[in-house]
Order: C-alpha cells, then structure tokens, then sequence
C-alpha cells in the first residue's frame, strides 16, 4: 500500500467517525406530528370542547410564536380560567403571554392589569418587571416606573430599552446625574439610538454639562426628527454663553427642517431675534417677530417688544443708547451730560462703565443760580427701573459728595423708585425725557 492511499484511507475512517459520532449523539427523531397538523387537531378538539386546555395552550402557543397577537390574546383569554384545575398549564406563563400579547394590540389597560397579576406570582421575572416599568412610563408614574425598571435592570443590565426607559423615568423625576447614567448604557448597546442620545443631551443641558450637551446636539441638528429640537438646545447653549454667530447658525438650521412643530418653530425664532437684538440687527429680529405675529401675536411678549424696538429702530440715537458697544454708548453719555443743564455748562472730572449694563458720570455743573457735583446715571434698559437701583444710585452720590443726581433710562420707574427719589435730590428721566435730550445733540 502506497503513501497516498494509506493518506486518503486514514481520512476516510476519520471522517465515518465523526460521522458515526453526531448520529449517535443526536440519537433517533422523534415521530411527533408537525405543527400545522397540531393545529388541525387542536381545532377538531376544541369543537367538540371549547375549554380543551391542551388544545387551547397549542393554539396559543403558535399564535403568539407567529406574532399574531390578536389570536393569541383569545387563546390565553381563555386559558385564564382554566389554569387552577389544569396541572398542565403555567398560570404564570400564560398570564405572562396574555399581558404580552395584550400589550402588543395596545390593549395597555388590559396588559397592565395581567403583568401586575403575575408579578404576585413572580416578582424577579425580567419580562413582567420590563414591560410594568414601561406601561408606568407611559401612565407618567415615573417613579413608579423607575422602580420596576430598575429591578429589571439588575436581571439585564445590557438590555438596552431597559436602560433607555429607566433614564427617561429618571429624568422626569429630576434625577439627571442618574438618568444620564442608564441612558449611556443603553447607548453602550444600541449606539444609533437617536431617542436616547437625545435625552441624554436633555440631561447634560440640566447638569449644565454645556461640552456634553453640545456634542449631542450638535450631531442631531440635521436629524429629521430631533433636529429642530436639538437646534433649539444647541443655540440656547450658545446664547447663554454670549456665543451669538454660533447660536444665530443653530436657529437658523432648526427653522430650515420641514414640518418644524409649531411651538418649537415660535420658539426658534423668539430667541433667533434675541440674539439679533443683542448684535445689534433690529430689522432681522423685526422680521422675526413678524413672523411670530403671524402664527401667534399673543406669543410672549413679542407685540411688546416688536413696538419698543420699531420706535427704537426709528432713533439712531435709541439705537446707539441700548445697542450699540461701549465706546459709542459712552459718547453719546457725554454729550447728553454735558448738555443736560441747558443754563451752565457742565466739565467732566469721570466716568465709569458698570458690568451691570449702565455707566457712571461726574461732573462739575457751574449755572448763574448755582455750582454743584453732579452725578449721572445712564441706565441702557428699556423696562421698569425699581426702588433698588435708586437706593445703589444715592449711596454712590454720598460717596463721591455729588449734592445732584441724574438717572436716566430708555425705559420707565416704578411706584416705588418714584417715591424713594421724591425727597432727595435726584432727577428721574424716562424714555419720552431721554428722546428729548437727544434733540439737543
């Protein structure tokens, strides 16, 4: 016998082995009757009796593996009853299989009712706990839901929509640090879930987590469904840190999506036209509000202050009072000190500018009646001034021995600043006062 062919006799003998070997393992098929004549069956016995609970459990049992859930609700529906005089049927399982399958057709009050039954006959269940967690979830019980959610956490900490759903619960319960926790879990199984990235970015935001927040929100913007919302986000975070090119590209990127919903599209472009005001762009935050209008004219305070800032728009020198940077606002501060006092002239010893928004001038006002310190407050607002200030203003007059004290806003006073400034020497010049001046210059 050749090499070869003791080669290829070796291979033969190996390969009856490994053969013989799974035969024996697998050991003989059963005989058993395929599930369609099961079935068959099931239905001739169940003519003849309506509670055969064998031939209901098959009927069940191949129901709910076909996902024909309808079917499989009967089928366990009338199973139910049968469970406590049957040894054969699980009154678990098929109370199990009926919430499930009532579940799946969105019958939740009939499912809800079957899992909390048998949770008394099984507490630790993965299934019945999961499934109770989202149906609080869905009735707002959200602690409720967190605690389901959680024990079934502990069962599959990998499962993915357990996590999800028990981060939601936490978040509606302000729990944002937790919340946060069980989102990225979920994330860790199932990364292209945009739902729970998108609450994940939510509870960054509530943690102030603006780094975090913004990586979220900023990869969803163009996303068709939590783009316009995560645009809102993105640029409210921008806003907030005085971020205005980046903020004014997340607004305008939200209200670009189609089917914007309307109270996220009214609230794109309210704050669109806040960042417009603070750079100084009447006209596109005009527009804005027109827009606003037209959808909603009680949105905010959007009639209010479209009328403030036309009138504001049609000053040049309004405009330069409230918005304009700090150099051309505190020139125009000079002039108007300088020539409030139309019988004396005034000479400028200070001023100072406030990171609070208004600036500080003291001047030497010389008039053929009298000569006195002069302290002027100009206040770059276009609301209510209130007591407060004009407590702050008369203490800075004591400390720099001014006898005279000008306040003027671009907006009004209220009762209380009226009255705390009526004994004591401080003129108190509103909006109307303040246009006044500016014809003088």
């Amino acid at each position: 016998m050749g090499p070869l062919t003791y080669i290829l006799l070796s291979i033969g003998i190996i390969g009856a082995a490994v053969v013989l070997f799974f035969v024996l393992r697998k050991g003989p098929q059963p005989q058993g009757r395929s599930r369609p004549a099961e079935i068959r069956e099931a239905n001739r016995r169940l003519a003849q009796n309506p509670r055969d609970a064998a031939a209901l459990k098959i009927l069940a049992q191949a129901a709910f593996e076909a996902q024909d859930f309808a079917q499989a609700l009967t089928c366990y529906q009338a199973l139910l009853p049968l469970c406590a005089a049957h040894p054969l049927l699980n009154e678990f399982e098929v109370n199990l299989r009926y919430a499930q399958s009532a579940f799946n057709v969105k019958k939740y009050t009939e499912a809800y009712k079957a899992f909390l039954f048998a949770r008394t006959l099984n507490r630790e269940s993965f299934e019945v706990n999961y499934n109770l967690g989202v149906l609080e979830y869905g009735r707002k019980n959200y602690p409720r839901a967190a605690t389901y959610l959680r024990q079934a956490a502990a069962a599959q900490p990998d499962h993915a929509p357990t996590q999800k759903h028990l981060g939601y619960s936490l978040f509606q319960m302000q729990l944002y640090k937790e919340a946060a926790t069980s989102l990225r879990k979920a994330l860790d199984q199932e990364p292209e879930d945009k739902g729970a990235r998108f609450a994940l970015g939510r509870a960054c935001f509530s943690l102030n987590a603006n780094e975090a927040a913004l990586g979220v929100f900023t990869h969803l913007r163009a996303d068709p469904q939590y783009g316009p919302q995560s645009a809102l986000y993105a640029g409210t975070i921008h806003m907030n840190t005085k971020q205005n090119a980046a903020a004014l590209e997340d607004f305008a990127i939200g209200l670009r999506h189609a089917n914007v919903p309307a109270a996220i599209a009214l609230e794109l472009r309210y704050r669109l036209a806040a960042v417009h005001i603070r750079g100084g762009s009447i006209q596109e935050a005009l527009t804005q509000w027109k827009e606003i209008a037209a959808v909603q004219p009680d949105y905010k305070d959007v009639e209010q202050l479209a009328a403030k800032y036309r009138e504001v728009h049609s000053s040049r020198h309004l405009q330069s009072f409230l918005l304009a940077a700090s150099p051309e606002f505190l020139a125009l501060c000079r002039k108007l000190a300088a020539r409030y006092y139309t019988a004396g002239t005034g000479k400028l010893l200070s001023i100072v500018l406030h990171r609070a928004g208004y600036a500080d001038i003291l001047a030497q006002v010389r008039t053929p009646q009298w000569e006195d310190l002069a302290l002027f407050r100009f206040l770059r607002t276009s609301g209510s001034v209130g007591e407060l200030m004009l407590r702050d203003f008369h203490a800075r007059l004591k400390e720099v021995r001014a006898g005279r004290g000008v306040c003027v806003s671009a907006g009004s006073y209220s009762e209380q600043a009226q009255a705390y400034v009526a004994a004591r020497k401080i003129d108190l010049v509103e909006k109307e006062g303040l246009i006044k001046l500016f014809r003088r210059i």
